[in-house]
């Protein structure tokens, strides 16, 4: 590296001689001196020739192009923003606000914050703190990203460009805008004190933050953060003035996204004006406090003040920010279909439905369908406060679980079982204590033939009608799991309370649910649809004892026969509900049994075999000798894999949580020492990991789609991959430790996450 510096330095003094030719020197002969002389030998040199000097070539200008600090201001502006805000009550407020902006092209084109312009119905311009507004109107949006682009009317604007080094930690810069709404133009010093700093928040998901310490205040959000020559470092859009740090979206990030938008593109937008929020009931979610007209969102029928609660099946804003919101908008091209629940506070309704696709319906709500039933009771039934603190409950046999009000201390969890005695599945209740005539919350899960479901023969067999003053009548029922009927009685029983009853299945008709609520306010119908809500059935369910009358002793269901095209070859063989050791074994084989397999896998490791009054019975292939080639056979349909393990009698740990429905987990560890930081091959998603401290490595939990997921791992060692398969409701261990093979271990999950 030394000889290459010095090098580079030769080559350097060469360039900065411009254009010169070297001057000649007349060479003085050696001259002995017998004492020194003060007169000093000076060289004749002859003058340089004038063509030795090359022409002087001005730099061209850029007409309107700033390049001066003093000059900044002539491309800024103050934006105005008329719209109506509607918050998730429902009530409506029409709001002015004033940010800032930048202009990037003398035809005026200029970069906001979206957050400037969401839902606005008018903008108006003022340039350079000039005194006349202009009008302007959005080119496109990214909300997740928050920027804009806007044009404003006319052309010959004067207009910014951006500074193409690094921003370095100690780089100068300067806050340029109009903050607190006011007319005057600001400018304020610092330095950049982080070159990349972390973007969330509950407006935004960015990456590529710059952190700085040169102040903005409201109103500086679009404004830009520039240097001493008046060229952009990115584009002011928070600000955490409590510590002094505010942060500005860096040119890396801004730049693509600014070239769409001015392109007139919406990029991860579904036209809402997005905040993460937490409600005091512990409901989370991403407010829409605005809708863009002929949006995704408004023809999906998003209104002004809806909470998106999920978007695919995923709580949004557990963490307060938009970044699942945001990781899912970035996963999927801008016209996929994504599932969408709404909750709409001003209504009390969930409504659920697609972006892109199935308008929003309203879904089923036990307050909804008894509004106002419930104070007809009488004077029992008068208005209490709503439940603000849930517990989750689980039953014996740890398959079913829910959450319900803290003042419903009495649960039962024992197995569901008929008046003989006779197990048929798992059962959860919960009331206050002593609260013989209700409130009450009954969930009860058994397993059944998907060929025999009938919802309303059961719901025939459990009626309330002798203990209720009125049959309201019967209607579907369906959330995002179940689908089945209910029936609805009023007046029951000496408290006059609302009775529902739910018969239900999910789509596999593998089980169904018993549902039952007693009701005698509205918190306590709230609280039902709370429990419903969190019902999951997260285990196997227990075995159903064998009736009287079928004379099994057993649950061997093998032939000894000649019939079949495979035979046993093991002592034992385990028939399972799937094609993994995940499901339940639903059956037992015997050596020399024969058997009908009927498909197999697609890796030919499992075979469905035809067993009477088992829909899903699985062998794996190691354990049967075929008659024929097992490559004859057909790949056949498997059924959804089991959730992951629950483990009881564990805590839950602070980075760990339940697979969200139609999700698997995976769980990353960094044990070796240093950072470690991962890339989602193929898309923008990337993460840090902590290093180890002490005993404890730094963990990163991923809720992910079911498929194949490759990442990079890049460590101050170098750079590696990996490619995991996930399956809905499993759950995967993944350590990192030098040196090591990179394994995926099952992921243990206690009873007590939610």
């Amino acid at each position: 590296m030394k000889h290459l510096l010095l090098a580079l330095a030769v080559v350097l003094l060469a360039a900065c001689g411009g254009g010169k030719a070297a001057p000649t020197a007349t060479p003085i002969p050696p001259k002995t001196l017998d004492t020194p002389t003060s007169v000093p030998i000076t060289p004749t040199l002859p003058p340089p020739t004038a063509t030795s000097l090359p022409a002087t070539v001005a730099p061209t200008a850029v007409p309107g192009l700033v390049t001066s600090l003093d000059d900044v201001q002539k491309a800024v502006i103050q934006i105005e923003a008329e719209s109506n805000s509607v918050n998730p009550a429902g009530e409506a407020t029409a709001m002015s606000g004033r940010g800032s902006g930048f202009i990037v092209d003398p035809s005026g084109i200029a970069i906001t914050n979206n957050h400037v312009v969401s839902g606005a119905a008018l903008l108006k311009v003022w340039v350079g703190g000039e005194t006349r507004s202009r009008n302007a109107r959005v080119l496109g949006v990214s909300e997740c990203s928050d920027l804009a682009v806007i044009d404003l009317e006319g052309d010959g604007y004067p207009f910014l460009e951006w500074y193409e080094g690094r921003a370095k930690p100690g780089l100068d810069v300067y806050a340029a805008g109009f903050p607190l709404g006011e007319p005057e133009y600001t400018l304020t010093r610092g330095i950049v004190s982080k070159e990349r700093a972390a973007g969330e928040t509950n407006w935004a998901s960015v990456d590529n933050v710059i952190e700085h310490d040169a102040t903005i205040n409201p109103g500086n959000s679009g404004g830009p953060l520039v240097t001493a020559a008046g060229q952009v470092v990115g584009v002011n859009y928070r600000s955490r003035a409590e510590s002094n740090q505010y942060f500005a979206i860096g040119r890396a990030a801004a730049i693509p996204m600014i070239e769409q938008l001015r392109n007139r593109k919406n990029v991860d937008s579904i036209g809402i004006n997005p905040e993460a929020v937490k409600l005091d009931s512990g409901l989370t979610g991403i407010w829409a406090s605005a809708v863009q007209s002929g949006s995704p969102a408004d023809k999906a029928g998003i209104k002004p003040g809806d909470i998106l609660v999920s978007l695919e099946d995923l709580d949004l804003a557990r963490d307060g920010s938009m970044a699942d919101y945001c990781d899912i908008l970035r996963t999927h091209a801008p016209e996929d279909a994504l599932k969408v629940k709404v909750v709409r506070f001003a209504t009390k309704d969930v409504w659920e439905g697609q972006l892109n696709g199935r308008p929003l319906e309203k879904a089923f709500s036990f307050e909804q369908q008894a509004q106002g039933d419930v104070a007809a009771g009488g004077a029992a039934n008068q208005a209490q406060p709503a439940y603000t603190d849930y517990v989750r409950i689980t039953d014996d046999s740890e398959a079913l679980v829910m959450e319900v009000p803290k003042e419903w201390d009495e649960v039962d969890g024992s197995p569901w079982t008929l008046d003989s005695g006779e197990v048929i599945g798992a059962k959860l209740t919960a009331q206050p204590t002593g609260a013989s005539d209700g409130p009450l919350v009954y969930l009860a899960a058994a397993q059944t033939d998907p060929e025999q479901f009938d919802a309303d023969a059961l719901l025939d067999q459990n009626t309330f009608k002798e203990t209720c003053k009125t049959y309201e009548g019967r209607s579907d029922y369906a959330d995002q799991v179940y689908t089945g009927r209910v029936d609805k009685f009023s007046g029951c029983g000496a408290n006059n309370s609302v009775t529902f009853v739910v018969i239900a299945a999910p789509e596999d008709r593998s089980y169904f649910t018993l549902m039952m609520v007693v009701a005698l306010t509205d918190a306590d119908l709230q609280a039902a649809d709370r429990a419903f809500n969190t019902f999951e059935v997260v285990g196997d369910l227990p075995e159903p004892s064998p009736s009287q009358d079928s004379g099994a002793s057993d649950n061997n269901t093998g032939s000894s026969s000649d019939s079949g095209n495979a035979t046993v070859t093991s002592d034992t063989a385990n028939v399972r509900g799937g094609p993994s050791t995940g499901f339940p074994v639903v059956a037992t084989l015997s050596q020399d049994d024969r058997v009908q397999a009927v498909g197999r896998t697609s890796d030919s490791q499992w075979v469905k075999v035809d067993l009477p009054d088992v829909p899903q019975a699985w062998v794996a292939s190691r354990l049967l000798e075929f008659d024929d080639d097992i490559a004859n056979l057909s790949v056949a349909a498997a059924p959804t894999p089991p959730p992951a393990p629950v483990v009881s009698g564990k805590p839950c740990p602070p980075y760990l949580h339940r697979p969200k429905p139609g999700m698997g987990l995976l769980l990353v560890e960094n044990h070796i020492g240093e950072p470690l930081h991962i890339d989602k091959a193929n898309t923008t998603q990337k993460w840090d990991i902590p290093a180890k401290q002490g005993d404890t490595p730094g963990r990163l939990l991923l809720d992910l789609a079911p498929g194949s997921h490759e990442f990079v791992l890049n460590t101050p060692r170098g750079e590696g991959t990996m490619r995991v398969d996930v399956k809905a409701g499993a759950g995967g261990l993944i350590p990192i430790i030098y040196d090591t093979e990179l394994n995926i271990y099952p992921l243990e999950i206690p009873a007590s996450c939610r």
